[in-house]
Order: C-alpha cells, then structure tokens, then sequence
C-alpha cells in the first residue's frame, strides 16, 4: 500500500549557536507563559485532530524537538512532556532515518534536517508541514545529491489545511461504488419498503466521499451538505481498494438523522458538521 508521507518542519531553539539551517528555518521566540514546547505539542495535537483515521507517516528531526526540549528544561519549568510522549497523540511520529545522500537547499550542503529527509524519502506526494519554522517556504532552492532540482510543497501546520491536503492526495484514493444499484436515480419499492432515489450525480459523491469522515475501525464515513441540506452515508465494501456505496437523508428528519448518526462518538459528530462548514465555504 501507498503510503501519505508528511514531514514536519520545526523551529530552531538555541537560536545564540550557529547552526547551518538558519538558511531556511526561522529560530523560536521567547516565551514562558505557556513555553514553547508546550504550545507546539499542543498545536500538533490540535493541527492531526481530523488526520488520526488517515494512514500516514509523520517525520520529524530529533535534534530539532530536543532542543525544544532541553531549552525548556533549562528554565526548570515543571511538568513538561518529553517528546516521546507525542507517540500518545500521534502513533505516525517517526525520526528521520540517517545515512542518506547529501542535499542542497539554498546554496548549502546538508546531511541533516527535515528538507534532507524529504528530499531523500518524498514519494512525489509528500509536503512539508511548516509550524511557524519555514524563513521563505514558497521560494527554497533545493537540489538533491545528483544536482536535480527539486519542488518543495509546502502547507500550514493547521488542523484544516492538514486535512484538506488528504482530500486532494490521500492514497490509495477513496472510490464510489458505480455498479452498486439498490438507489437508483428515483425512489423506488422493494419488499414493501421504499428506497430512496439518489440525491447527486456519481461525480458529487465521489468528491463528498473524500471529505467524509468517521470514527476509526467503523465502516461508515459521513458528509453533510449544508447547501442541500443533506447528510451522506457512505459504507466501506471491504475491498481490496477502498469502495464505498451510499446513502442520504434530508438532516432535517431528526429521526433518520439521529439514527444514522447513532454509531459516532460526540467528537466525531462535531467534527462531520465542522467539515461540513469548511467544504461549503470553499
């Protein structure tokens, strides 16, 4: 299986060394109030809220989070988490490996650091995920160890634009059922039960199913169309690739609303309805 590679670009922490990759990462500022390491885990917490279900690979560099670490230390601040606790949060958190080909990233040979592992392990669909730490993420000039210009794509560390990216990249992309025919285009009886017609075209449940969501290990994912009004269920087939069929109720009927919702945990609930917000207003 394909996998969805993000690497995490962080600040630097002991901005009074030199350290080589001031060409492309901004140093932290101070702060005690909350500290620094605490307001990132707290924002890496927040920022893969709605990317836990997802199937992915964080990277990150050691030095750069223990220097975040270890500053904090230095302050003799209590109660601050150790960077292995993140594992807690996000199970995908992985140290870049080492031993790879060197790179170069504005006119600087590296070794070391998060555009050397991505450079070195990006499938083509990987980004970079810039907290607050990219000097000019939009204008890098970096080559790999063969001289090869390489694109640097580059999002936000926010819960949205993080989530968003899995819409439009996620891999192995999710996939209608265009052969399941129990909702035709019109409602219809069956065994003395009416089926309900389809409510949007093999195109439009196609890009719903990409935002729909759902508790992890169910096989319902969910959307809501707020300008139809519409909730969108979507059932996994348990397929080699990941097929859905589907269903739609007015949210209106809070009866059939409450019953297909049943199965989601509150948090869940909150987060259809926030993504359902965020997919009307693009």
């Amino acid at each position: 299986m394909e996998e969805n590679l993000l690497f995490l670009a962080l600040p630097i922490a002991n901005k009074d060394d030199y350290d080589d990759e001031l060409v492309y990462l901004k140093t932290i500022e101070d702060s005690n109030q909350p500290t620094e390491f605490e307001k990132l885990l707290k924002r890496l917490i927040n920022s893969f809220e709605w990317a836990k279900v997802e199937q992915f690979v964080l990277f990150y560099d050691p030095k750069r989070f223990s220097d975040i670490y270890n500053r904090c230390n230095k302050k003799n601040l209590t109660q601050i988490p150790s960077p292995i606790q993140l594992l807690n949060f996000i199970p995908q958190f992985t140290p870049i490996p080492p031993d790879m080909p060197q790179v170069n990233v504005n006119g600087v040979t590296f070794t070391h650091g998060i555009i050397y592992g991505y450079i070195n392990m990006n499938n083509n669909r990987g980004v970079l995920v810039d907290c607050d730490a990219l000097r000019d993420g939009q204008h890098m000039r970096a080559t790999d160890s063969r001289g090869n210009s390489v694109k640097i794509f580059v999002i936000n560390c926010k819960r949205e634009d993080i989530f968003i990216w899995f819409v439009n990249n996620r891999q192995p992309t999710r996939k209608i059922d265009i052969n399941y025919n129990k909702h035709g285009k019109t409602a219809k009886i069956v065994n003395k039960v009416v089926v309900s017609g389809r409510s949007y075209s093999d195109e439009e449940y196609q890009d719903m199913l990409q935002w729909a969501v759902g508790d992890n290990g169910h096989r319902r994912k969910y959307f809501i169309d707020e300008k139809k009004n519409r909730l969108v269920i979507f059932w996994n087939e348990n397929l080699q690739e990941p097929t859905f069929h589907y269903y739609d109720v007015d949210i209106h009927d809070k009866d059939e609303y409450s019953k297909m919702l049943k199965e989601c945990s509150k948090s869940v609930v909150e987060q259809i309805e926030r993504i359902g917000s965020l997919k009307a207003r693009q």
